[in-house]
């Protein structure tokens, strides 16, 4: 991936994208519209300040690009419609820059009452300028805040804060609200006849543009002042001179304009009732590092997982619904991809969430859903213009919420129709992603993983069981087998990789967590006392076994789990490498779970919903992709002479081992926690061949449940 950073951003917004493994390209303004066409033709994500204007020349060639990201609030810079219907997502950090916005405002504030410039210029310029310099309080004057979002509302607290008499009108709000909040409500009318003293925090509009014309500045007291730290645009710029210069306005502040940068012969600059900055609202270096990391992780999280948070031109999701819809949105886009398979040409699709559907929003899910039925066919199609482009080819989308989950906690179902011929899906997240009726028929598999037609077999209906441990009949394949696949397909899996022998893969003894509740991942530290007795237990439950041939980490952990699992005289058998080391978490190391949920939430977040897309912060931070490109060669190296009749014994941290079993399986790493549900004894591995992979866990991963809480390790 690859983001082209334009207008100084900060360097720790970049710093975040580094880590992520993207390419960073750091360019001052682009204010040639053929230029930035040129420079946005083959990255995937744009970032911006307030200097290029994104247009819609300059997106003409972006057939790469995914992300358009304001560093801040304001976008009237960028061409959001355009972009929306290129399917480009446009998103800001509005909350990165408000206390600086806010603290400008109230700075205009203060240097408009007691006549600061003026003042410093004459000292400046060798006089005494006290005569005619007479200011005014700001206490008990009455302030006119248009606009009451995150910065209004930061001025109108710290207005108040200092004895202002504060009310506010705001277009975007409506008057039922004046109850809910400290600030009264009034008309524009009402508010500019009112106010001593009138500030804008709004954006810029076709409404709102030249918002505060001749007209309604003449309706303000005589008299009174006028201070816009929001956008240029707001105000008749004309006007306001006008009313200046008659003396109906006693005086402006501004820090933005109708056009950007101010030209040097404006006549705002010479009029002495004036005070200009060049826009210094979000100019400050607190407010530029908030900004620059917000929106960094913002498009990462989209690009990675499809997270819309800050994106204005979709709708917009709380901290819960995204946890709520997290889940659903891999699968949403496989069912996608399967329905435009089964219906070439559809002109209806109808959706139903049944089940519990409360605190599920179903917008965010049913764009997903289309972008990945038109995508398979033709055109670049995203969420962001999903049902722009089902109107324009004639889908009609039907959307039905709540009904009867057939026994399912949720239950998606879908029914896509061209007009002679109709295909249903019905999908659940129940005991993993996976279909569980095609056209009325019961059957089981991931459409993450499968492909209608393709070689792998489904197993039709619930009822089929397979063997299980011991030659146990009676687990179904269905509750053993999250991934869908038959037992069989693990051995036809192995066989795929190169392997014919028998896998045991243990989890080496006790928590990667000291007694003071620290991590200690990589730090080679003795096997506890506990660690010895689960080490032993497992060896004698393997006393059965024959193994002929034992990997693990050189690590003092992992190596004497293995040394006690094999027992006396079988030590020749084991191989040591470094490559079976557990993951390096970097800057995690040392911290108690607590101090990282406090300091690094965010990534702990993702690591537990989209561990394929973390880099581990710091200095020795990896990511799923480095363990396994350093695991899979030992293990490559230790099965080599092995044949069918052999069985290799793998001592490893629970990621390196699962992180095999993505490969050896055939499936994602994304795919990492599937495999959380093993059971704390020597068992079969779900979704694993009967004698083709086995598991042993040897503690109840207590670690995991601090980290993440109960829910996510339950089955533990």
């Amino acid at each position: 991936m690859k983001v082209l950073a334009c207008d100084g951003i900060h360097e720790d917004g970049l710093a975040l994208f580094r880590e992520a493994g993207w390419e960073v390209l750091v360019s001052p303004p682009i204010k040639d519209p053929e230029a930035l066409k040129l420079a946005l033709a083959d990255a995937d994500a744009v970032l911006v300040r307030s200097a290029t204007q994104v247009t819609l020349e300059s997106l003409a060639d972006a057939g790469r690009l995914k992300v358009i990201g304001r560093a801040g609030a304001g976008v009237d810079t960028i061409d959001v419609d355009a972009a929306t219907a290129r399917g480009i997502a446009v998103m800001n950090a509005p909350d990165g820059n408000t206390l600086a916005a806010a603290e400008h405002a109230i700075s205009l504030l203060f240097a408009l009452a007691r006549h600061i410039p003026r003042a410093d210029a004459g000292m400046k310029a060798g006089q005494w300028p006290k005569a005619g310099l007479t200011g005014f309080e700001l206490e008990g004057k009455k302030l006119g805040v248009i606009g009451l979002g995150r910065i209004g509302g930061t001025v109108a607290r710290k207005a108040a804060g200092i004895g202002m008499d504060v009310a506010a009108f705001d277009p975007f709000l409506p008057p039922s609200a004046a109850a809910k909040g400290s600030v009264p409500l009034k008309t524009l009318d009402e508010l500019l006849a009112w106010a001593d003293i009138v500030t804008l925090h709004i954006p810029r509009t076709k409404d709102t543009t030249n918002l505060l014309s001749e007209q309604r500045m003449r309706a303000m007291k005589p008299g009174a002042y006028l201070v816009n730290a929001a956008r240029g645009g707001l105000v008749d710029e004309a006007a306001l001179l006008d009313l200046l210069d008659d003396g109906h306005l006693a005086g402006a502040a501004l820090d933005t304009f109708a056009t950007e940068p101010l030209q040097e012969d404006s006549p705002l600059r010479a009029h002495p009732k004036l005070i200009l900055t060049p826009h210094l609202g979000a100019s400050t270096s607190e407010a530029q590092q908030a900004v620059s990391t917000i929106l960094a992780r913002q498009v990462i999280d989209f690009v990675a997982t499809g997270a819309v948070a800050g994106c204005v031109n979709l709708p917009p999701l709380t901290a819960e619904a995204a946890r709520e819809v997290g889940p659903w949105m891999p699968l949403m886009t496989a069912l996608g991809k399967l329905a435009a398979r089964l219906v070439q040409a559809p002109t209806r699709l109808d959706i139903t969430y049944a089940g519990r559907t409360d605190a599920l929003d179903t917008r965010p899910l049913t764009r997903l859903l289309v972008a990945s039925l038109l995508g398979a066919h033709s055109g670049r199609v995203t969420p962001v213009n999903a049902l722009a482009e089902a109107a324009a080819r004639g889908l009609v989308v039907a959307e039905t919420v709540g009904g009867d989950g057939d026994g399912f906690d949720r239950l998606l179902k879908l029914r896509v129709s061209d007009g002679n011929r109709s295909r249903e899906i019905e999908a659940t997240l129940h005991r993993g992603p996976r279909v569980v009726r095609l056209d009325g028929v019961e059957i089981e598999f991931d459409p993450q993983s499968h492909g209608v037609g393709q070689h792998r077999q489904f197993r039709a209906g619930r009822g089929r069981r397979w063997p299980g441990p011991g030659g146990d009949h009676g687990r179904s394949c269905a509750r053993r087998n999250p991934a869908g696949q038959p037992a069989r397909d693990a051995r036809r899996a192995l066989a795929g990789a190169g392997l014919s022998m028998r896998i045991l893969l243990a989890r080496h003894g006790e928590t990667p967590w000291n007694a003071e509740g620290r991590y200690q991942g990589q730090e080679d530290i003795p096997l506890s006392a506990v660690g010895i007795a689960q080490a032993t237990a497992l060896g004698e439950r393997l006393r059965a076994l024959r193994i002929d041939r034992a990997l693990a980490s050189p690590l003092s952990r992992a190596r004497r789990t293995a040394e006690l699992a094999l027992g006396e005289g079988r030590a020749s058998q084991l191989l040591l490498d470094d490559g079976f080391k557990e993951i390096g978490h970097g800057e995690w190391e040392g911290l108690l779970a607590s101090e990282i949920r406090e300091r690094d939430g965010e990534r702990l977040q993702a690591w537990r919903e989209a561990p394929d897309t973390v880099q581990m912060p710091g200095p020795g931070g990896e990511s799923l992709q480095q363990v396994l490109d350093r695991a899979w060669p030992a293990f490559a190296r230790a099965c080599s002479g092995l044949g069918e009749a052999d069985t290799l014994l793998v001592v490893a941290h629970d990621a390196v081992n699962r992180v095999l079993l993505c490969r050896v399986l055939g499936v994602p790493l994304a795919k990492l926690w599937t495999f959380r549900q093993a059971p704390t004894t020597l068992n079969l591995l779900e979704g694993a061949g009967v004698d083709a992979l086995e598991v042993v866990r040897l503690n109840d991963c207590s670690h995991h449940t601090a980290l993440f809480g109960e829910a996510v390790h339950r089955a533990l």
